[in-house]
């Protein structure tokens, strides 16, 4: 399954790294919008993409950051104000791809426009800005699964997240597996 991540300068490491290692069994790039030969995370981690973001990925894991600092150079706030990412983003939905954000993720996935009446949740500090977006918050679920879409909330829940799309799209087993070789109790409290 095409699997990518999209990178971009001040997204939070472990809304990407985390999903990443999960994943592994289905081969995440790590990608951009654009030709980059590096880009640099919210902590300072630089990271070296695999390529630019495919025309019609699979699975396409779109990472938060920085939403709460509303930095308009960096982070999801930045690319929410620009408007290039989640024009992309609703492309790839358009075309038949799933989407999953991680933590404020789901801002550039409400800016494409994506998440208005449906079910979503983010990071404890956009969950109002995300309401007066249109989305149906829930602001207690950890990750939620609408189908074509899914959301989670803070930073580890793209972890719990990941390991459902893994039991999703490859079954309990090779989730469980993942589960017992990061030694993490997937925390289940998903809202559909």
């Amino acid at each position: 399954m095409d699997t990518e991540i999209l990178l971009y300068e001040g997204f939070d490491e472990l809304d990407a790294i985390g999903p990443f290692e999960v994943l592994s069994p289905l081969g995440p790039k790590l990608v951009t919008l654009e030709p980059r030969e590096a880009v640099t995370a919210s902590h300072g981690l630089t990271l070296i993409p695999h390529g630019t973001l495919s025309h019609t990925p699979a699975l396409l894991i779109v990472p938060g950051g920085g939403w709460a600092a509303r930095n308009e150079q960096t982070g999801a706030y930045a690319e929410y104000l620009r408007g290039a990412l989640p024009a992309a983003i609703a492309e790839r939905h358009a075309r038949g791809a799933i989407i999953a954000s991680v933590c404020t993720g789901a801002m550039l996935l409400s800016r494409a426009g994506i998440l208005a009446g449906r079910p979503a949740v983010t990071h404890h500090t956009a969950i109002e800005d995300l309401r007066g977006e249109g989305a149906e918050v829930h602001p207690d679920a950890r990750w939620i699964d609408d189908g074509d879409i899914l959301t989670s909330g803070g930073v580890t829940s793209g972890i719990d997240l990941a390991l459902h799309l893994l039991e999703r799209l490859l079954g309990p087993d090779v989730a469980r597996a993942a589960e017992r070789l990061l030694e993490h109790r997937r925390v289940d409290t998903a809202q559909t």
